[in-house]
């Protein structure tokens, strides 16, 4: 529980993986927002960037695609020329079944 309303980051990252591994959608969105923000600010430091992807991976294991396909496409909105968002995307619309979505965004890069 809250002291002032305050927790550490450490505690949030703690409390995001505990929450993705017990499988509990609602707690892990809930704490990912926490760290990031809502909606993922567009841009992100390396270290920031690598830990989203590492959190997004968590989700994908689960299956939870919703929230990862919307932060990558607005990641991919903001920075068109990042090949990773590209990338991560498009796994995301394939995952959802979003098939011309992903052969449009693979066909931009070929």
């Amino acid at each position: 529980e809250m002291k002032g309303g305050l927790v550490s980051e450490d505690t949030i990252k703690q409390l995001l993986v505990l929450s993705i591994e017990m499988a509990d959608h609602d707690k892990s969105v809930l704490y990912f927002h926490k760290l990031f923000g809502d909606p993922v600010p567009k841009t992100l430091s390396e270290s920031d960037n690598a830990e989203l992807n590492d959190y997004m991976d968590m989700f994908m294991k689960n299956k939870w695609y919703d929230l990862v396909h919307s932060v990558y496409s607005r990641l991919y909105v903001a920075h068109p020329e990042n090949d990773e968002y590209r990338r991560r995307l498009i796994v995301t619309l394939l995952k959802t079944n979003r098939i011309e979505q992903a052969r449009d965004l693979a066909t931009k890069v070929a």
